[in-house]
């Protein structure tokens, strides 16, 4: 079509009066054509909407299953670790010293066929201690003594807990914190006390100290500070446990370590030991007759604070300014 006139093409083999069609004719035809064509794109056009909504519907139902599968999948690994050997689970001690201590007191209380030694903790009075006990025990008086997790791990059942104990001290003992030092006796502290008494005296009258010659005159009295106090007792029993007598001890803790680690803000001065004696008497005379420079620390005019700690028969006396 051209201009939008309709031309007649003539047939030269066809009769005049028996013309072709005119042209808008096969123009109606090619319309209807074309609509009927569009309907049909139409509808596929429907069909594939719901299809692809039907393939989306489909597509989050498999997300949801696929979902489902997968925490499926996640409680029966869950389920599977739930089911390991619960020794193997144990790998390191746990960072919670309340979890630790009730393992380790699980492990001493409960009976035989759960995996425990039977075994009961008692009392400086004799009685028996109960579990709740033992927990709280081994929380605020060390009662492990830092052995906790080789007797949780390690330890056989002897007869006795404190076996158990003992044979983890060796290898796995570490002194508490100050935080943590057990319960004092009584009549320790008085014999620690009494050492502070017989030094004063020492030094209000000045002395030469029989080891050295060492003539140490008058000097003004030291006093109980209870943060060097601390560190002797924590040294005196990692002495006793660890079965050692030496200033710095098998992890190369020296004495200015342990006093900055007892929280001492003062400057740290020296350290006297001793081992034997049982009186505070006693251990104050051995120190008087050494010649290696004891003598001279007890009456350091430099020297005003002063801790001592006995465990068993060790001694251990701290100096600090």
């Amino acid at each position: 079509m051209i201009g939008g006139q309709t031309r007649r093409i003539p047939n030269q083999n066809a009769d005049n009066d028996n013309r072709e069609q005119p042209m808008h004719y096969w123009r109606r035809i090619a319309i209807l054509m074309v609509l009927s064509g569009m309907m049909i794109l139409l509808g596929c056009g429907d069909d594939e909407d719901e299809g692809a909504g039907g393939i989306g519907d489909n597509a989050d139902k498999d997300a949801v299953e696929n979902q489902s599968e997968g925490e499926e999948d996640e409680e029966e690994d869950e389920e599977a670790e739930n089911d390991e050997d619960p020794d193997e689970q144990l790998q390191e001690p746990p960072d919670d010293p309340e979890i630790l201590c009730e393992m380790a007191c699980d492990r001493v209380y409960a009976t035989t066929s759960d995996g425990g030694c039977q075994q009961v903790f008692h009392h400086d009075t004799g009685a028996a201690m109960g579990a709740a006990a033992c927990e709280e025990k081994c929380l605020e008086e060390d009662l492990f003594r830092g052995g906790e997790w080789c007797v949780i791990t390690e330890a056989e059942c002897g007869s006795h807990p404190s076996e158990m104990i003992d044979y983890c001290l060796p290898s796995g003992y570490h002194p508490p914190h100050c935080d943590h030092l057990p319960a004092w006796d009584p009549a320790v502290e008085a014999l620690e006390e009494e050492v502070v008494v017989l030094v004063n005296e020492l030094r209000d009258e000045g002395v030469t100290c029989p080891g050295t010659g060492t003539e140490m005159g008058p000097v003004g009295p030291v006093s109980m500070d209870e943060h060097l106090r601390c560190a002797a007792r924590l040294h005196s029993m990692d002495m006793a446990e660890r079965n050692f007598f030496a200033h710095d001890n098998p992890d190369g803790e020296d004495p200015f370590e342990r006093i900055a680690a007892a929280g001492y803000t003062g400057e740290p001065a020296g350290e006297n030991i001793a081992q034997g004696s049982t009186t505070a008497q006693g251990v104050v005379d051995q120190w008087l007759s050494s010649d290696t420079g004891h003598c001279e620390n007890m009456l350091n005019a430099g020297h005003n604070d002063m801790g001592i700690g006995l465990y068993q028969d060790y001694w251990t006396q701290k100096f600090g300014r």
